[in-house]
């Protein structure tokens, strides 16, 4: 079988190896960070779909590059010169050796993007183990001075394995925005639409029941990398920056002689947070990057890396807007593992198409959030694979956890994160660890700043005081039977416990309190305050031990008028 190649890097196997075209030096000038789908624009508010790295050649020009094409090559891009219905556009692909044109490949499409057409794919393959010349060029028919937009172009190829130069265990973490525990296949979804990703958790250590500190991305973040609730590192908005005096993850990693890296697709993470800032390396999107955008940047650190690090991978989708390429956008799903090409075999998640956007400013709908979840899981098999197949499962700790959920046409919600909710603050978890095979799973109750607690016993780093419990029951001192969030900007905490979902929402100087049997009543729709008055005056005098030592909400900084811009185009400012 060909899955007999990934599973480790020994002599006599390959490993899955990528040429980003966009990286080579003599192809600078061409490139450009594109949008990947939708641009919109009004006096109010721009959207632009997730960022991509594209080369840019105008209708006359031609550009050409040599290399050397290992075994089982492809070729892939994304077709994104925006023509109307009734243009076409050709796609030139020349294949040279030495001068001489060996083969051509012509696409002539008429399409008016979607927001994003599926990839071309190339097969290469007739000329592996030769050094080549490709050239791209084409043209827009009855149309002049167009230019000729290849999205993420890459060559995918397998090599011969070799040894990996570091020794060292690294931290690797994997942090998807706005994903809710429930829409992957190992937290229960049925059918799955996420191969990849249950197949990267079957191999992990998994916790069912882990739940955010918070429903926003920054505050959310801050405490996974520090430890602490937002009681203690005073972060509720995406304005704000975390304190100084805070120590993060990457400080403590870089402080240990690791090269700390962060590749991050939503820019308040840097621009508010200021958190990029804080990692020896960084590079973060100007708005959001796509799925695929980021992964790649990440590959191509990995196939570089000669140091221990820690890197943090944060991907935007299946954030709102929903705009993944085809064929993801008309409700296809892969319905296996990707190994190797060609591509998984696809099928529908859904019966309609298109859909018309339910939410047209944020351009969303309930159903098209999972046409983003599947793009991501086939996008991560990427990364997956790079991995598994260079040997980076052998001395590499990988994470992979989620900022908060996601409402989807429940509690007055067509896609938004707004409230303390099962469906914003469940989040997954797992913890890939060297060299272990097959995972365990876990039902205790975690949260997510209990990642930071564990790290530093992983890595063996001293103790700094937080607020996580090690996610491992043999190395932490008590149990949680309690889970604690806050939502300042929406005046909201929430109390949880196996039984009950305990929530206060201020308005003014008063408040109101509302509490829900979660057992009988997963989605939160029976508000049993009146009923169990008692049992939430008990939950009333928990929330007031947990705020006890509550530090004050940080000044809040300013910001220029474009980063608000940017915070309304996405839902977060009103």
């Amino acid at each position: 079988m060909l899955f007999l190649f990934f599973l480790t890097c020994q002599q006599g196997r390959y490993s899955v190896d990528f040429i980003f075209l966009w990286k080579i030096p003599s192809l600078e000038k061409y490139v450009r960070l594109m949008p990947l789908g939708i641009d919109m624009e009004s006096d109010d508010f721009y959207k632009k779909a997730g960022q991509i790295s594209s080369l840019i050649v105008k209708q006359e020009e031609e550009i050409s590059f040599e290399l050397e094409i290992k075994k089982d090559p492809f070729l892939l891009f994304y077709p994104l010169t925006k023509i109307s219905k009734e243009e076409m556009v050709e796609y030139i692909v020349s294949v040279l050796y030495k001068d001489k044109v060996l083969k051509k490949f012509n696409f002539k499409l008429n399409y008016e993007i979607p927001p994003a057409p599926q990839r071309i794919l190339i097969n290469l393959k007739e000329f592996e183990k030769r050094k080549i010349k490709l050239a791209f060029s084409g043209k827009v028919y009855g149309r002049e001075n167009l230019e000729i937009i290849w999205g993420s172009p890459f060559i995918i190829q397998k090599v011969k394995c070799q040894e990996n130069k570091n020794k060292n265990k690294n931290f690797l973490l994997i942090s998807i925005d706005t994903l809710r525990a429930d829409a992957l296949g190992v937290y229960g979804r049925n059918p799955s639409i996420t191969p990849n990703i249950d197949s990267f958790a079957r191999k992990s250590d998994l916790w069912l029941n882990c739940y955010s500190t918070s429903n926003k991305t920054n505050p959310s973040f801050c405490s996974i990398l520090t430890g602490l609730y937002s009681k203690h590192h005073g972060i509720y908005n995406l304005v704000d920056p975390l304190p100084q005096n805070l120590i993060t993850l990457s400080e403590i990693f870089r402080e240990k002689g690791y090269e700390t890296v962060a590749v991050v697709s939503a820019f308040h993470l840097h621009s508010g947070a200021n958190l990029c800032s804080r990692f020896s390396r960084y590079r973060v999107s100007e708005e959001t990057f796509s799925t695929e955008e980021a992964i790649f940047e990440t590959i191509d650190y990995l196939k570089n890396s000669k140091k221990p690090f820690f890197l943090w991978l944060h991907i935007f989708d299946p954030h709102t807007p929903h705009t993944p390429p085809e064929p993801f956008f008309s409700g296809y799903y892969a319905t296996e593992k990707f190994e190797y090409f060609p591509f998984n075999k696809f099928q529908k998640n859904r019966n309609i198409g298109h859909l018309e956007y339910m939410d047209n400013i944020l351009l969303a709908h309930p159903e098209m959030y999972y046409d983003e979840v599947s793009y991501l899981d086939f996008s991560l098999a990427f990364l997956f694979n790079y991995l598994e197949s260079n040997g980076f499962y052998n001395n590499t700790i990988v994470g992979f956890i989620s900022d908060h959920g996601e409402n989807l046409n429940e509690h007055g919600c067509i896609s938004d994160h707004n409230g303390l909710w099962e469906t914003t603050t469940h989040i997954p978890l797992m913890l890939k660890l060297p060299l272990k095979e097959k995972g365990e799973v876990f039902h205790h109750f975690v949260q997510s700043i209990d990642l930071f607690q564990t790290v530093l016993r992983l890595f063996n780093f001293e103790n700094l005081k937080n607020d996580g419990i090690d996610l491992y029951p043999s190395f932490k001192t008590s149990a949680r039977n309690f889970i604690f969030a806050e939502a300042l900007e929406e005046n909201e905490i929430m109390v949880r416990s196996k039984k009950y979902s305990f929530k206060i929402l201020k308005k003014g100087n008063s408040f109101e309190m509302a509490i829900y049997d979660i057992l009988k009543d997963p989605r939160e729709n029976n508000n049993l305050f009146i009923k169990e008055k008692e049992k939430a005056e008990k939950f009333l005098e928990f929330t007031n031990l947990f705020l006890k030592d509550k530090i004050i909400s940080w000044g809040r900084e300013n910001i220029s008028e474009e980063e608000i811009k940017k915070l309304k185009s996405l839902g977060y400012l009103y």
